[in-house]
């Protein structure tokens, strides 16, 4: 059995409209901030954003009882 490779250039169009609107939501790192989301008081480490709310990657843990959550927050949420 012979195989052949193909070789093929194709032109694709590119929009770049609307680039300059996307917002990015910059990240710094921080660890065991007191935090108070909801009304449950703990402690969050991982990514904020400017506002100083959880963005990104990062987890937080209940003053009362030790609970965690682990995951991904956008926004505070």
């Amino acid at each position: 059995m012979e195989f052949k490779t193909a070789y093929e250039k194709r032109a694709r169009a590119v929009s770049t409209e609307g680039l300059d609107q996307l917002k990015t939501n910059p990240t710094t790192n921080v660890s065991s901030i007191p935090l108070c989301l909801a009304g449950i008081r703990g402690r969050y480490s991982g990514g904020i954003n400017e506002a100083g709310r959880p963005h990104g990657a990062g987890y937080f843990v209940r003053d009362e009882g030790g609970m965690r959550y682990v995951g991904t927050w956008k926004d505070g949420e």
